[in-house]
């Protein structure tokens, strides 16, 4: 390969590069692990969303809330069946809220500082059919 070819790599793994850190930069980036089946987990906004066929795992997205989008978190979920539970964390302070068969609700953040990263995570266990919205607007 001569230098010409180092040359169109070199600018196609740019090309890939700014195609990456912008779709990283309008949404957020969420963390997939497990089995999975027509799973799409995604952050727009101000909303992670995540739906799926089946799925035996955990998605997880850290963000840094301020203080009014810490008291708007609400969370919509249905599920088939399985166990699907939402986790979330700030140093020390955790919460975890069942959300299996059903939730639609406001999260309780009591003792959660604006400002800084909080994880949120969702376990699933055999879950089927699932809608999770999780909104902090």
């Amino acid at each position: 390969m001569g230098s010409s070819g180092y040359v169109a790599g070199g600018l196609a793994l740019l090309a890939v590069a700014v195609v990456v850190a912008v779709l990283l930069t309008r949404g957020g980036f969420v963390v997939k692990s497990g089995a999975m089946s027509g799973c799409v987990s995604l952050v727009r906004g101000t909303t992670w969303r995540t739906t799926a066929h089946r799925i035996d795992g955990h998605c997880r997205v850290d963000q840094s809330l301020d203080a009014g989008q810490l008291a708007a978190l609400r969370v919509t979920s249905t599920n088939g069946s399985g166990r699907v539970v939402l986790l979330l964390s700030q140093g020390a302070t955790t919460r975890s809220v069942d959300l299996s068969g059903g939730f639609d609700g406001p999260v309780d953040v009591h003792g959660f500082a604006p400002d800084r990263r909080t994880r949120l995570r969702v376990d699933f266990r055999d879950a089927r059919d699932v809608r999770l919205d999780v909104r902090w607007d």
